[in-house]
């Protein structure tokens, strides 16, 4: 935002955006501290990026765009260097009749146009954007683009220079800038996995984004050694073994955030693959509330967490979020008046107040010998990340008898399915009943993106059949997805959960020791008020957050 003090200043006081007394208060802060006078005024909650933008559009008669939702073209986006865009703040976005639509955070900036004119040979068509939008669409569309240029053509050097160390320097130096590149537009992408996967002609990367893998970028098979001996250096393994699946952890700075990255190799023939899963502690560190959990299904959980000993099982598949709930649990109960132990494989978020253990099966310590460990160690909540054999789930029950409130996950298609599994597993039945306080089944969905969402026309019989009664349907507006830039083009925009909790109470005592099947299980808690999975999906597609294409894909 490099405009004048007084030009600046008194437009926004002209459009009414802000008065005298604080253009004051702002210009002695830019005099007292420097920087720009439009970034103070952000700073300060006078103005935000998009009224200077409009109110700068405006003066000038030019078009104020949003390029959150702006169709961007990818080839376009390219055509100047990164090293022009980022010192200019410019984001070319189309061709139109023959002119280069370019967007301008500051369009008195009669340089970076006559600059643009004399690189592309083309006319300029200056709109005007938000800063911050400006250099987010930097990031995304040009940096990666011209990093892989960069990369592709030290390749082809290196192909006429083999021997010349410099052109070797060049290449790391390429494929350093790489993958900090493809880390950074992950995250900033918001994907939770990133995908390296060798092909006979390439390397294949791909961004896991609120639970689909979309195609990020194809890298030069030559460069694959290179590229995967990096991030297994950053992930501190053995470049050297390329036989056997590894796993790592590194952690890095992106845009001033530190952020954990999980690493899994797996040897194929056509060389490794690498998978990093990014670990944002702002991610699992969610209320109940947060993670999805209805008002009154929050208040049975809390209600079950205030108990003083028992065991709370969450259910569900492998990626349904059974971990970010089992952190929301934590950090319910987290309090100085409580101890609280974990054993997980592996610690995927440090906790401050927990004491966290990491399973390491070479030395023996399994969840089993972990938990056996813990309850010598005076807590009153216990945390195992999974219960995956006999032993372990024998052990966390009998440590719910104990006077230990035990937290844990078990995979089961519903909540009533988790006592059956642990009579599968061999624990008594007198045991589960006498321990057991709960089970809560989850399921993630997309939520719609709420900027492109439009009203799905669905017929009743097509409402009925999802599961709404005939009641419901005079006032239920169901949304589905349409897709614009803001979501890429999918529709959706994050994940939410979809919850059953069952509250273990006398009368499914007496059933589940009458050796009730699940069903039966399932029809006395339904009975009994239980929400199903399907019901809270329904609820919230009722509610706008996630279509009904969600909740077939997803809630049984």
């Amino acid at each position: 935002m490099t405009y004048t003090r007084e030009r600046l200043g008194e437009l926004l006081v002209s459009a009414g955006l802000i008065d005298q007394a604080c253009l004051s208060r702002a210009l002695t802060e830019q005099q007292a501290s420097g920087g720009k006078l439009g970034e103070v005024l952000v700073k300060d909650l006078c103005v935000t990026e998009e009224q200077i933008a409009g109110t700068l559009a405006g003066q000038k008669g030019l078009t104020h765009v949003n390029l959150t939702s702006y169709p961007i073209d990818r080839v376009v986006a390219t055509m100047l260097p990164v090293r022009m865009v980022r010192k200019r703040l410019v984001m070319p976005l189309a061709i139109v009749d023959g002119a280069l639509v370019l967007a301008m955070a500051d369009p008195l900036d009669v340089e970076a146009i006559d600059e643009a004119e004399l690189r592309t040979g083309m006319k300029i068509e200056p709109v005007v954007a938000a800063a911050s939008q400006v250099r987010f669409a930097i990031e995304k569309y040009v940096a990666g683009a011209d990093v892989l240029q960069e990369l592709e053509l030290v390749e082809r050097r290196a192909d006429e220079l083999a021997d010349n160390a410099e052109v070797a320097a060049d290449a790391d130096v390429a494929v350093v800038r790489m993958v900090n590149q493809l880390l950074r537009e992950a995250v900033l992408e918001k994907a939770s996995d990133i995908h390296f996967e060798p092909t006979a002609d390439s390397v294949r990367v791909r961004y896991r984004i609120d639970g689909v893998l979309r195609d990020a970028a194809n890298l030069p098979k030559k460069s694959q050694a290179e590229l995967l001996s990096r991030v297994k250096v950053m992930a501190d393994m053995d470049i050297t073994e390329r036989r056997r699946p590894q796993d790592g952890r590194f952690g890095i700075l992106v845009e001033g955030k530190p952020l954990d990255f999980r690493a899994a190799t797996l040897p194929t023939p056509l060389g490794e693959a690498i998978t990093l899963r990014i670990l944002d502690s702002e991610v699992a560190f969610r209320t109940l509330e947060e993670v999805g959990l209805s008002e009154g299904s929050a208040l049975i959980v809390k209600r079950m967490l205030s108990r003083p000993y028992g065991a709370l099982f969450i259910s569900g598949p492998t990626g349904s979020g059974k971990s970010t709930t089992l952190y929301a649990l934590m950090n319910e109960v987290n309090i100085p008046a409580r101890k609280v132990v974990s054993v997980e494989d592996p610690v995927e978020y440090r906790m401050a107040g927990v004491t966290q253990i990491a399973v390491n099966s070479r030395i023996g310590l399994t969840f089993a010998a972990g938990l056996r460990s813990i309850l010598r160690s005076d807590p009153d909540v216990v945390m195992v990340g999974e219960v995956r054999d006999p032993e372990t789930a024998e052990t966390a029950v009998r440590a719910a008898l104990t006077g230990h409130l035990v937290l844990t996950s078990i995979h089961t298609n519903d909540a009533p399915s988790a006592l059956t599994r642990l009579t599968d597993m061999g624990v008594p039945a007198y045991i589960t009943s006498a321990g057991l306080v709960g089970a809560v089944a989850q399921r993630l969905v997309r939520k719609l993106c709420p900027h492109c969402k439009v009203e799905d026309r669905v017929t009743k019989a097509r409402l009925v059949c999802a599961g709404y009664d005939k009641a419901e349907l005079g006032g239920l507006t169901i949304y589905k997805a349409a897709g614009c830039d803001e979501c890429s083009n999918t529709g959706y925009k994050g994940r939410v959960g979809c919850f059953e909790v069952l509250e273990f109470d006398d009368e499914l005592h007496s059933l589940f020791l009458r050796n009730s099947s699940s069903g039966e299980l399932r029809a006395a808690a339904l009975e009994r008020g239980m929400r199903s999975l399907r019901r809270d999906a329904l609820d919230k597609a009722a509610a706008g957050i996630t279509s009904l294409d969600e909740v077939d894909r997803v809630a049984i």
